[in-house]
């Protein structure tokens, strides 16, 4: 017995929404039903603007790259993998995962208000790009620069509270955390040397935002991952050749933070994208760049 099987098809009303026998239908009704389903999986990939593949590669092209060039993640895999080839004792395998997990919640916390900075100047970039007016648009860039501004001093003024949990590990850990003495004191060695690159984190995401909005995320992932492999390099060269230990692998790391925040702020200043806007001149009254902390919200308001 043939299979049943409902077929719906637009053209032929007499069997659309009811269930027959495929081999009983005229041979035109099962080309046609053939050939939609067909087309239907096809248009998946015909390349028109609302099908799968152009999608795809079009969020492939702007996530694969964001993803590279954020390459903290990826350091600090490589940070725990090279502490366990350095022939580590249990302390200091402990001692690497605390460093590492304490590493990743000081940067996901405290820096996270920096990341509300790409609606934001993606906003802002797109009145720029749909603007007429010449004195408009030059009112508008002054803002994006401002803008810019204002996530280096938010930056600046969430240091601190990114720097004391790494500067003073041990006491975390030990007092508040109730770890053993010598993981808390090994991490604290770790982290104390890893505290520098703070604040090249904080230039190195506000700088990052920008070319984001820039749609230049392929010479972010470029310039993250060729810094990346200097700093492992020189990390491990120190800690295994030099005698540093897990200092030196901490030492690796800011080299990489410091270095990855140079190639972004010399895009900035040397690109022609970005030749008509002031990230890093006119600082003047700088105190407004600090009252704007209270109020988070006006770079974006529509009055200036």
């Amino acid at each position: 017995m043939a299979e049943i099987i409902e077929i719906k098809d637009d053209t032929h009303p007499e069997v659309q929404n009811t269930p027959t026998q495929l081999a009983d239908q005229p041979q035109d009704v099962i080309e046609q039903e053939i050939e939609t389903l067909a087309y239907n999986w096809l248009t998946l990939f015909n390349g028109t603007p609302d099908s799968f593949w152009p999608i795809f590669k079009t969020l492939s092209y702007l996530g694969f790259p964001r993803a590279l060039s954020f390459t903290f993640s990826i350091e600090m895999i490589l940070v725990l993998w090279l502490l366990e080839s350095l022939d580590s004792d249990d302390v200091e395998l402990t001692a690497a995962s605390w460093s590492i997990l304490l590493i990743n919640a000081v940067v996901v916390m405290g820096l996270s208000p920096l990341y509300a900075l790409n609606p934001l100047l993606n906003t802002l970039l797109g009145e720029i790009a749909t603007s007429d007016d010449e004195v408009q648009t030059n009112i508008l860039r002054d803002k994006f620069s401002r803008l810019v501004k204002q996530g280096y001093v938010i930056g600046a003024a969430l240091l601190p509270f990114t720097l004391i949990p790494l500067l003073f590990s041990e006491t975390l850990l030990k007092d508040l955390l109730g770890q053993d003495e010598e993981v808390a004191a090994s991490t604290q060695e770790f982290t104390r040397v890893f505290a520098p690159a703070m604040l090249a984190l904080d230039v190195r995401l506000v700088t990052e935002e920008v070319i984001y909005a820039f749609d230049q995320q392929v010479f972010a992932a470029g310039a993250g991952l060729g810094n990346l492999a200097i700093g492992m390099t020189t990390g491990w060269y120190l800690a295994k050749y030099q005698g540093m230990g897990p200092r030196g692998i901490a030492l690796g790391c800011v080299i990489e933070s410091y270095f990855t925040a140079m190639s972004f702020v010399a895009r900035l200043g040397l690109h022609k994208a970005f030749k008509e806007y002031h990230f890093f001149t006119n600082w003047k009254n700088l105190h407004h760049y600090y009252l704007s902390l209270i109020h988070i919200s006006e770079p974006t308001r529509p009055r200036l």
